[in-house]
Parts: C-alpha cells; sequence; structure tokens
C-alpha cells in the first residue's frame, strides 16, 4: 500500500510540474506602434531578464502576461532636425501592459503630442513657464537633446500678441 501512494504522490508533483511549466512559459507578441517616429520600449522583467521592443520590427514573442514599460525613447526625424524624446512614466494607459496567449497586443506611442506648459511663481514678479511632453496613451516624455530653444506667444481671445520670447533652458 505504501508503495501505491507513493507512486500517485510522484504522479501528482509530475503533473502538477508540467501544467505549471506549460502556464509559465505562455507566448503572446507584442507590437509597438509609433507613428512616423523610431521607438524602443524596454519592459520590466525577472531579474535577469529584459524584454526590448522596437517598432518597425513587427510582433516580438514574449511572455504572456502583464508587462510593466521601464523605459521608452522615440527618434523622430527630419532632414534638417532630429528630436529624441525619453519617458520613464507616468505611462498613462500603458503602465500595465498585458499580453495573452497566442495574441497580439499593439501598444501605441508617441504623436499627437500634447505640450501642456506649466506656469510656477517665485517671488512676487518673477514666473518660470516650463512645460511637459504628453503622448497619445498619456506617456509622459522628457525632451532630450535641446536643438533649440522652444518659443512662447502670448495672445488674448482676439489673437492679439500680447508678449513673445523664448525658453532659457537651466
Amino acid at each position: 500500500m505504501k508503495k501505491k501512494d507513493i507512486l500517485i504522490s510522484l504522479a501528482i508533483i509530475a503533473v502538477s510540474g508540467g501544467v505549471l511549466y506549460v502556464y509559465t512559459h505562455r507566448t503572446g507578441y507584442l507590437q509597438l506602434d509609433a507613428g512616423p517616429a523610431a521607438a524602443t520600449l524596454e519592459l520590466s522583467g525577472s531579474l535577469f531578464n529584459k524584454t526590448t521592443v522596437r517598432s518597425g520590427q513587427g510582433p516580438v514573442a514574449v511572455r504572456a502576461r502583464i508587462h510593466r514599460p521601464r523605459q521608452l525613447r522615440l527618434s523622430i526625424g527630419r532632414k534638417d532636425r532630429h528630436y529624441l524624446l525619453e519617458s520613464r512614466g507616468p505611462w498613462g494607459e500603458y503602465s500595465k501592459i498585458k499580453v495573452k496567449h497566442n495574441e497580439t497586443t499593439i501598444i501605441q506611442f508617441g504623436s499627437p503630442f500634447l505640450i501642456q506648459p506649466a506656469v510656477h511663481k517665485h517671488g512676487p514678479d518673477m514666473r518660470l513657464i516650463d512645460f511637459s511632453i504628453i503622448g497619445r496613451a498619456g506617456e509622459t516624455y522628457r525632451y532630450g537633446n535641446r536643438a533649440s530653444k522652444p518659443k512662447v506667444r502670448i495672445v488674448d481671445d482676439q489673437g492679439n500678441v500680447l508678449g513673445s520670447g523664448s525658453f532659457s533652458f537651466g
């Protein structure tokens, strides 16, 4: 009787191990759409594993589970200008990316962008104006290379320019 109980226990352990192995090694696909930009997305993985997905390479096989973005780089270029935007969060609607078994999940980052100004008061007469770049999924970017200073115009309701100038970095 003891031998039969041991064999049944070993069979249960083997089947459980096989089911666990199959479940943890399920594969789905992730595709990155960044419009005209070249994008590279790094996903958080386990301690020794990092997944990188690039736009334009088609669906990439990844583990079927919930992934979290770690870093996103967008490179947008034209002949005369080239811009690099980087995001480390917040990620908007893609703070958790769910990849299902045997399905392709398409995530869309990048343009159209929303430039969101922020005005900070420093002292009685000084105002600092900063801006954030928000992508289509609600992700927030930092501006990388600073090719030229952004310009600002302050207009009234009729479209008359009340003031204009350039941002200064630093």
